[in-house]
């Protein structure tokens, strides 16, 4: 439980804003209620100079309360006042006391009002008043009465909230959650700096760029003349390659679902090819980018949306979500260099440090520890590398990997295109180097049964659905925490002022002035190095860096390969829409 007792004043805040797609927030309103005395305080922001300072105290004799607090903060931001430092977000607390696997809560303020039985206003209206706010000014003096009557009942909704999540509050864990809303408010407000001209003539020849896919790029003819998709092409495709291939359950034709494809079609020239050709296609057919007038793609980044604690984003603007290729958007400005920096197999580490098995974090504090792996388990020779064995050492990776995720030998057989004999070989192999690890992670699954729960090592709780799914438990003490630890470095860089324009999964996309960068990397492994040693024992893991400067693209050689002829084509369209 949270102690309220050593701050001064505890403001409970709500703004009201507008949030044109690309664009940081545009603040219409803001009201904060102090929660002792029950002063409240209304600005309007909507206005050529907004004050410059907020109606509240901020600092750190102070409590920020609010519910999805990151969008509170990035008014913050977008307005140039200062961060609240002590803050307490009650979206994440509800959505911890309320995660069950596979039983759908909502997680809004008006459901956690319904959680408690306290009076909620109906969604509707509520939809209204958002709608309004959405809108825009000019507004009336009658419309301008409402939307801040709507925010106050917003405010007065978290005063009558709050006595009734004490109990469930953290203490300083529920601070930490709060602290990472600060750098959440950041990275929405900040956005990723992309090539402004492809996103134009991308949202303007995307449809047109279709055809000229399906013509110049589909070589095996998996499509007739007019662009319709031949099934019969690529079922062919799927027989030749002998492998078992899943089928959908209503047409039991084969499944060509994007993961499928990509997993199986390895080796298959044919169907490698199509599984890229399904990818531009796919982006070809979907959303457009959308950019604000920085020239930034901006794609909030939700956080706690998975039951591990997990980010996510929304995929439409979000670059990192679509083909990979497309990353080649993502450009710094001039005199800048964007750093791709992430934590080198970081739920491998962190199963290591965990389970207490020392052959295991011995094996990933190698060189490379899939050819350790191997070397440990007697599968390669002494001196062997990823050179010399590529083939064997991909199965080893895969095998490393998948047990994280309870990945069975049937499963492992038709990730590989091995045998099942072979596959159970792998899986021995794995319990023979590491048998710690896998007496620690069944334990993990039995406490999880009996007890009705997960946690971890921040309090991040997980308890049993009707019914209880072993590898979701399995595998979270490696996602859960790797969550917390996302969250932890996320925090850190903010504070020592790194820009971090996207969280990916296991990695920080950062901006900096080129003179700079240097300064800024160091700054940004130094704050996932405290993380990680935070949360593992004094152990650090490894993170690996890339650099992307105003001459460069985020790219590897089959990428840019897409990516230049995507871009050629497209410049081809614009010339003869211009006529030049």
């Amino acid at each position: 439980m949270l102690n309220l007792e050593g701050y001064k004043q505890i403001w409970l805040v709500d703004f009201e804003f507008g949030a044109p797609e690309g664009h940081p927030p545009a603040p219409r309103c803001v009201v904060a209620r102090e929660f002792h005395s029950g002063e409240e305080r209304r600005v309007w922001l909507d206005v050529d100079q907004p004050p410059r300072c907020p109606p509240y105290p901020v600092d750190a004799s102070s409590l920020f309360i609010a519910f999805s607090a990151q969008a509170e903060l990035s008014c913050h931001l977008t307005l140039g006042w200062p961060l609240p430092v002590r803050i307490i977000d009650l979206f994440p607390e509800f959505c911890r006391m309320t995660n069950v696997h596979r039983v759908k809560h909502g997680r809004s303020l008006l459901h956690a009002l319904r959680h408690f039985g306290l009076d909620a206003m109906d969604s509707e209206k509520k939809d209204w008043f958002r709608d309004l706010a959405l809108r825009g000014g000019p507004y009336s003096e009658t419309e301008r009465s409402e939307l801040m009557a709507y925010c106050a009942e917003d405010v007065r909704a978290l005063a009558v909230l709050l006595p009734k999540m004490l109990p469930y509050l953290d203490g300083g864990r529920s601070l930490l959650r709060g602290h990472y809303s600060r750098a959440v408010a950041a990275i929405n407000v900040t956005g990723v700096p992309v090539d402004a001209r492809f996103a134009w003539m991308w949202n303007k020849h995307r449809t047109e760029l279709r055809q000229h896919v399906l013509r110049e790029r589909d070589q095996d003819g998996f499509h007739d003349p007019s662009g319709t998709f031949r099934y019969d092409k690529a079922a062919a495709a799927i027989r030749a390659t002998g492998r078992v291939w899943p089928r959908t359950k209503g047409t039991r034709r084969y499944s060509l679902a994007k993961d499928v494809l990509k997993s199986l079609s390895e080796g298959h020239a044919p169907l490698e090819r199509l599984y890229e050709l399904r990818r531009l296609l796919a982006a070809a057919t979907g959303s457009d980018f959308v950019v604000g007038p920085d020239a930034r793609v901006r794609a909030p980044v939700w956080p706690y949306s998975t039951v591990t604690g997990r980010n996510q984003t929304n995929k439409r603007p979000q670059l990192f979500g679509l083909p990979s290729w497309m990353r080649g958007a993502i450009a710094p400005a001039p005199g800048h260099t964007l750093a791709y920096i992430d934590w080198g197999q970081q739920e491998f580490g962190i199963a290591a440090v965990l389970s207490g098995d020392n052959a295991m974090l011995s094996t990933y504090q190698s060189d490379d520890p899939y050819v350790a792996f191997g070397i440990e388990a007697r599968l390669l020779p002494e001196g062997a590398s990823k050179q010399s064995h590529p083939k064997v050492r991909a199965q080893l990776k895969a095998c490393a990997l998948g047990v994280l995720y309870g990945k069975t030998a049937h499963g492992l057989s038709q990730d590989l295109d091995i045998t099942h004999h072979e596959a159970q070989q792998l899986l021995r192999a794995h319990r023979r180097a590491y048998p710690t690890f896998w007496e620690w992670i069944e334990g993990v699954v039995t406490f999880a049964d009996i007890q009705g729960y997960a946690l971890s090592r921040l309090g991040w709780r997980l308890r049993p659905g009707p019914e209880f799914n072993e590898r979701t438990f399995r595998n979270y003490p490696m996602q859960a925490n790797a969550a917390e630890m996302m969250r932890l470095a996320a925090g850190h860089a903010h504070d020592r002022g790194v820009r971090v324009c996207a969280i990916v999964h296991d990695a920080f996309l950062i901006e900096v002035p080129s003179v700079a960068i240097d300064t800024a990397v160091a700054d940004m492994r130094s704050a996932m190095n405290e993380a990680s040693t935070y949360l593992l024992d004094g152990v650090t893991l490894k993170t690996d860096v890339d650099l992307i400067d105003d001459t460069s693209r985020m790219l590897n050689d089959e990428q840019r390969e897409t990516w230049e002829w995507v871009y050629a084509k497209l410049e081809e369209l614009e010339q003869q829409a211009t006529g030049q």
